[in-house]
């Protein structure tokens, strides 16, 4: 695709560029999406009654699947090249020979990347237990507070928020806003809802329609269960009659 800029052709140079950016943006949505489900489930401080009282992780019969998963994705990311060969000789036995792209090179680049991810990401790994043995723990998203709840804590709409900014004519905020009025309020709320545009603007307008059209038809269905064999008793009536005068 980057070779594919150096085309001559204006056309060809525009849709190249697009999809790189295409890809970049793709990119950086799912990395923000991964972060953020992590840091939901994984950081901060307990959300509810159920997350506090748990104590210990789950048992090996569910640790040990995704291990193995975890294992085989790491093989297949360091060497592409072998699992390549692998997967590629059954392949042939049912196929036949036939000509396969020169894709070696591109691999071994993806193996020498990926050892060098692990590389920085095992130099981060040291660098973070050299610190912890000199630093004191808090709260994760604390905010500097010396005793914070988890009504504090920075919020998985907070995190996404500068991204969702960028795109503001793609997504609709919908606020939930009750402010306090009195130097001592009883109660006061913030929520925040993200719709997308075609959701809110198109299909909610068309479900809503289809909604009202249908409720005129909740009566017939009241739970009354001669009402339906009357209903049963008229199909059969209006089928004779098609029988008899249609043919």
């Amino acid at each position: 695709m980057l070779k594919g800029v150096m085309i001559g052709n204006l056309g060809a140079l525009l849709i190249f560029t697009l999809s790189i950016a295409g890809l970049a943006l793709v990119g950086t949505m799912a990395i923000l999406c991964f972060t953020k489900a992590f840091s939901i489930i994984f950081l901060g401080m307990p959300r509810g009654e159920a997350a506090e009282k748990v104590k210990s992780d789950v048992c090996l019969s569910m640790i040990i699947p995704m291990s193995f998963l975890a294992v085989m994705t790491l093989i297949i990311g360091i060497f592409p090249q072998y699992v390549f060969d692998i997967m590629l000789a059954p392949v042939m036995s049912v196929a036949g020979e036939f000509e396969i792209p020169a894709v070696g090179g591109l691999m071994q680049i993806i193996s020498l990347v990926c050892f060098a991810f692990l590389t920085f990401v095992g130099a981060l790994a040291l660098l973070k237990a050299a610190m912890d043995r000199k630093t004191l723990r808090h709260c994760t998203w604390g905010c500097g507070y010396d005793k914070p709840n988890n009504h504090l804590q920075y919020t998985a709409s907070s995190y996404a928020s500068p991204f969702l900014s960028m795109l503001t004519p793609l997504f609709k905020k919908v606020f939930d806003i009750k402010k306090p009025k009195e130097l001592f309020p009883k109660d006061a709320h913030f929520s925040l809802h993200i719709e997308d545009v075609e959701e809110a603007y198109l299909l909610q307008p068309v479900l809503k329609s289809f909604e009202k059209f249908f409720a005129h038809f909740e009566r017939i269905q009241n739970g009354n269960l001669q009402q339906y064999i009357l209903y049963g008793i008229v199909f059969l009536i209006l089928a004779l009659i098609g029988v008899v005068f249609l043919g």
